[in-house]
C-alpha cells in the first residue's frame, strides 16, 4: 500500500505541472494581444521561465538536501498555481517577465524535488517508476493543452481561466502533498553545496543529449516535413503532436522494460531504434515515412531523460541525492536551449537535414555513455 499510495501521489504531481504548463502555454496568444506584444517583446517575456528554471537548481538542490523532497516539491507547486493564477493579470510586460520568473523558479524546482523524490521511491522499493512519471507529465500538458484552445474557443478571458487552474492546482497539491515519499533525516553537518563528481556530469550529459533531440523536434520538426516532404503547414504541425504522444507512451511502458531488462542494453537498442527513425526522417521522402520516423526517434529518446534522474538520485548520501539531480537537471535545460540554436546554425550553411542530422550525434553520445546509468545503491 504505502508503495502504491507514493507512486500515486507523485504521479499527480506530474501530472499537475504538465497541466499548470499545457493551461499557460494555451494562453500566451491571449497575453500577447491583451499587453499588444510584438514579438520581439514577447519573445524576450518568454525567456523568463528559462532564466527563473536556472536559477532554480541551485535552490532546489539547497532546500532538497536540508528539508528534503516531499516538503520541497509540495511547497514548489503551490508556488507554481499561484504564479499560473496571478500571470496574466500582469499590467504590462515588467511585470509579466516577473512573473514567468517566478513561474520558471516554482517549475524548475518542482521538477528537481520531484525527480528527487521518484529517485527516493526507487531506491525504497526497488522498482523503476520514473520513466511513467515523466509520461504523466506530458499527459497533463496534453490536457491543460486542450483544456486551454477549449476555454479560449469559449471566449473565456485567461485571467479567470488560469485564476481556476491556480486554485484547483494549489488545492490537490496541498492535499496530495502529504502522501508523498519522505527521506531519511540528513546528517547534521553534511554539505549541501559541492561540484558533482564525474559520472554525474556524465549522466547530465545524457540528459542533455536526450533533450537536445527533443527540442530539435519541437522547434524545427515542422519546418523540415515541409521543405522535404513537401507537407502542407497544417499536417505539419500534427508532427509535433504525434511525436509527442509516442514519447508519452513509450515512457508509460519504460518502467515495464526497465523492470525486466538490463537498463545499460535497453538504452543502446532504444538509441538504434531512434537513429532508424531519424535516418527515416531525414531520408524517406514522404509525409508518412515522416511521421514513421517521428515514431521511433521518440522511441529513442524516451527512456535516457529519465534514467538519468534515476541514476543521479541513486549515488552516494542521501544529502546528495539532491544536488546530483539539480545538475543533471541545468544540463538538460542546457539541451533545451542549445538544440534549436545548433540546428539553425548548422541548417543556415549546410541545409536543415544536415542541422537537424545533429540529433543523431546526440544519439550516439547516449549509446556511448549508457553505462553510466547503472544505479548505485549507496545508501
Amino acid at each position: 500500500m504505502s508503495e502504491r499510495r507514493d507512486r500515486v501521489a507523485l504521479a499527480v504531481m506530474f501530472t499537475l505541472a504538465g497541466m499548470a504548463n499545457g493551461n499557460w502555454s494555451g494562453r500566451i496568444p491571449w497575453v500577447q494581444e491583451a499587453l499588444a506584444l510584438g514579438p520581439g517583446a514577447l519573445g524576450l517575456a518568454l525567456t523568463a521561465p528559462g532564466i527563473g528554471s536556472i536559477l532554480g537548481a541551485p535552490v532546489a538542490a539547497r532546500l532538497v538536501s536540508r528539508w528534503g523532497s516531499r516538503a520541497v516539491t509540495t511547497g514548489a507547486m503551490c508556488a507554481l498555481a499561484v504564479a499560473t493564477a496571478l500571470v496574466t493579470l500582469s499590467p504590462g510586460l515588467p511585470a509579466l517577465v516577473g512573473l514567468l520568473v517566478l513561474l520558471g523558479l516554482s517549475s524548475g524546482v518542482g521538477d528537481i524535488a520531484a525527480n528527487a523524490n521518484g529517485a527516493e521511491i526507487e531506491r525504497g522499493h526497488g522498482r523503476p517508476v520514473l520513466s511513467g512519471l515523466h509520461a504523466m507529465w506530458s499527459v497533463g500538458a496534453l490536457l491543460g493543452t486542450a483544456t486551454a484552445g477549449a476555454v479560449a474557443a469559449a471566449g473565456v478571458p485567461a485571467p479567470p481561466h488560469l485564476a481556476a487552474v491556480g486554485v484547483l492546482t494549489l488545492a490537490v497539491a496541498a492535499l496530495t502533498g502529504r502522501y508523498l515519499r519522505a527521506e531519511p533525516p540528513v546528517p547534521r553537518g553534511a554539505p549541501v553545496f559541492a561540484w558533482p563528481g564525474r559520472p554525474v556530469l556524465l549522466i547530465g550529459l545524457i540528459g542533455l543529449s536526450s533533450v537536445f533531440v527533443e527540442a530539435a523536434v519541437a522547434n524545427w520538426g515542422a519546418i523540415l516535413l515541409i521543405q522535404e516532404m513537401a507537407a502542407t503547414p497544417g499536417v505539419a504541425a500534427l508532427g509535433f503532436g504525434v511525436f509527442s504522444v509516442a514519447l508519452a507512451l513509450a515512457r508509460l511502458g519504460g518502467d515495464w522494460l526497465v523492470a525486466r531488462f538490463d537498463r545499460v542494453v535497453l538504452v543502446r537498442v532504444s538509441t538504434g531504434v531512434g537513429a532508424l527513425g531519424l535516418a527515416m526522417l531525414l531520408l524517406g521522402g514522404s509525409v508518412v515515412t515522416g511521421f514513421a520516423g517521428l515514431v521511433l526517434l521518440a522511441a529513442g529518446v524516451a527512456l535516457p531523460s529519465p534514467l538519468a534522474f534515476s541514476a543521479a538520485g541513486s549515488r552516494e548520501q542521501a544529502h546528495d541525492r539532491g544536488r546530483n539531480v539539480a545538475a543533471v537537471a541545468v544540463l538538460r535545460f542546457a539541451g533545451l536551449l542549445a538544440g534549436p540554436a545548433l540546428v539553425g546554425a548548422v541548417a543556415q550553411g549546410a541545409g536543415l537535414p544536415a542541422g537537424f542530422g545533429l540529433a543523431g550525434l546526440a544519439l550516439a553520445v547516449i549509446a556511448f555513455l549508457a553505462h553510466v546509468l547503472r544505479v548505485s545503491r549507496a545508501t
